[in-house]
């Protein structure tokens, strides 16, 4: 008798249980790069709406709204560090609520380090 314990038992009497498959890693999306392409985006055509950008990269309004929030308020040098990054530790760390954070908090962001690995 086989058995494996977890959420539920699962019991086999004739066969050995199959392997549990582990989970994928995570993939982190770019949140910098989406940004500054909606902004360029916007900012080619001013009379292009939220609405229209919405369609054309298959995302929210609101969602717009917030990437270009992070694209007006933080600095150019870490928008060019961080858009050309593919580094999954970077991702991870300025994730899309991190960075809103960032940008919406009242105090100016001057210099933020970004470390490369060595």
């Amino acid at each position: 008798m086989y058995r494996r314990r977890g959420r539920g038992v699962a019991i086999s009497l004739y066969d050995p249980l199959p392997k549990i498959s582990k989970k994928p890693a995570p993939v982190y999306k770019n949140i910098v790069a989406m940004a500054v392409k909606v902004n360029e985006y916007l900012v080619q055509n001013p009379q292009r709406t939220y609405t229209s950008a919405g369609t054309h990269f298959g995302i929210t309004r609101a969602r717009i709204s917030q990437l270009t929030k992070i694209a007006n308020n933080l600095p150019v040098q870490l928008l060019k560090k961080l858009s050309e990054t593919n580094d999954p530790a970077l991702l991870k760390k300025y994730s899309g609520r991190s960075l809103l954070k960032m940008a919406s908090s009242n105090k100016k962001i001057s210099t933020l380090v970004v470390r490369k690995k060595e």
